[in-house]
């Protein structure tokens, strides 16, 4: 019996996309961005074609699709390894853009550092604010999204040496309490 990779993680991944979700996931994996290894995206349609025509997964066949030199285990697993590990980077980023709320906070934190872009976070600021007026729930993620808010807004104006300015401490206190309570 030849060796498969029918019941890894990585199969697992795959298997679970739907068929938009594979075709939005070969995408990510073509985006120079994310992946540098082309070899990556061949190993993906090549799993992603035998799943589909319910053959079995044996490591050499895989191995043929993507080099044309003897099997190598090494290289194949380490393939394999860096591919599982893409799938999990787009299915996190996947759930990161459905979340508004995150995408604000995270941009929050990287403006932070950004001395020259005031302008852009004082307007990202207004938005976090405007998409906290009206949640559809008062939820631990809206409490949460409210505390991360007011302590990026903490964090960013520097109120620690600033001591002077009115910091938002009685804000990030209360949306803790409520995160909590």
């Amino acid at each position: 019996m030849k060796a498969t990779i029918n019941n890894t993680k990585l199969v697992g991944v795959i298997r679970s996309l739907s068929r938009s979700e594979r075709a939005q996931c070969r995408k990510f994996l073509q985006s120079p961005y994310f992946n540098s290894n082309r070899d990556l995206v061949k190993l993906f349609d090549a799993v992603d074609k035998l799943l589909q025509k319910e053959r079995p997964l044996e490591k050499e066949v895989l191995w043929q699709k993507l080099r044309k030199e003897p099997y190598n285990d090494v290289r194949f697993r380490k393939y394999c390894s860096d591919l599982s590990k893409l799938l999990e980077r787009y299915l996190a980023q996947i759930a990161f853009e459905a979340d508004e709320n995150q995408q604000q906070v995270f941009l929050l934190k990287s403006l932070k550092s950004r001395d020259e872009a005031e302008k852009l976070r004082n307007s990202v600021m207004r938005s976090a604010e405007l998409l906290a007026e009206n949640p559809p729930y008062l939820n631990v993620e809206f409490y949460l999204y409210q505390y991360q808010v007011q302590r990026s807004f903490y964090d960013i104006f520097d109120f620690e040496t600033r001591r002077s300015d009115k910091a938002n401490l009685e804000e990030i206190s209360a949306n803790l309490d409520l995160l909590y309570f």
